[in-house]
This record gives structure tokens, C-alpha cells and sequence, in this order.
């Protein structure tokens, strides 16, 4: 699942680092800047824009990792968008269904096992337009094709 593991990297790598922690809570504006367009403070970005086209989120979600590697700018861009969803923006915004999904792949849960604790009783339909309302009131529009 190349979306998590580089999403959660890319997440880390913009996080800002001060004073021995990172500023999760405040680090909303350098994810938005690096995935949308060119970064903050001269660190480069994916410059994805704010009008992104993806397959549909369940495609994007378990395709392989050498089909992720393909649009490396918008894999790796989307996956920290999406990653940073569930982190923040999912449910109560408290990466509970996350952190759940952490325990499912430390369990060995694996393709849509794994993502059955994302989903949380919600279709994969459902969970892509909760993702699209979600970034949509940040100022990002995800369309996402029909299979």
C-alpha cells in the first residue's frame, strides 16, 4: 500500500521540527503548500494544483506499489493528502480509524482486510465522498473516475 507507506513519509519529511518534537497540530498550511503546489520555505512540493483527477479511491488504494511508482509526483502527493485525511479530517478528527488501521497491518492484515477498518462500516463510495467534502472545504477538488 504505497499510498500509506509514502503518504506517512511525506507527512513526516513536512511536518516542521522545533524544539525536539514535531508540530502536528499546526502543520496543516506546509501539507497543503508541499502536496498543492511548490512548498513553504523553499522545500519543494508535488505542485499537484488544487483540482486533482485519481482512478477511484479503492484503485488508488490497493494498486501495487510498482503502479504507484508511475505518477511518482501524484502518488506520492495524493498519499500524503489522503494519509493526512485520516490523521485529521476523518470522523471526530482524531485518527482513530488510523490508528486502528496501524493495528490491523502490525497484525498482518493486508489489502482490503487492512482497509476494512478505514472504511469503518462505510463503502468505498462513501469513504471517497467523505475525502472529497472533507478537502473540498480546505480549497482542494478530487474527482475521481468510475471504474
Amino acid at each position: 500500500m504505497g499510498w500509506f507507506s509514502e503518504g506517512i513519509a511525506e507527512y513526516v519529511a513536512v511536518t516542521p521540527y522545533r524544539a525536539g518534537s514535531y508540530a502536528v497540530r499546526g502543520n496543516q498550511k506546509e501539507i497543503l503548500d508541499y502536496a498543492t503546489g511548490y512548498g513553504s520555505k523553499d522545500m519543494g512540493g508535488r505542485a499537484l494544483g488544487t483540482k486533482i483527477n485519481l482512478p477511484p479511491l479503492k484503485s488508488f488504494m490497493l494498486q501495487s506499489y510498482g503502479s504507484f511508482l508511475e505518477q511518482p509526483q501524484l502518488s506520492y502527493g495524493c498519499g500524503l493528502l489522503i494519509t493526512n485525511y485520516f490523521l485529521h479530517m476523518d470522523g471526530a478528527g482524531d485518527g482513530k480509524r488510523i490508528k486502528a488501521f496501524l493495528k490491523a497491518l502490525h497484525e498482518g492484515k493486508e489489502g482490503e482486510k487492512a482497509l476494512e477498518v478505514l472504511l469503518d462500516g462505510r463503502t468505498f463510495d462513501q469513504l471517497q465522498n467523505d475525502l472529497v467534502k472533507a478537502w473540498s472545504r480546505k480549497g482542494v477538488d478530487f474527482t475521481f473516475s468510475r471504474e
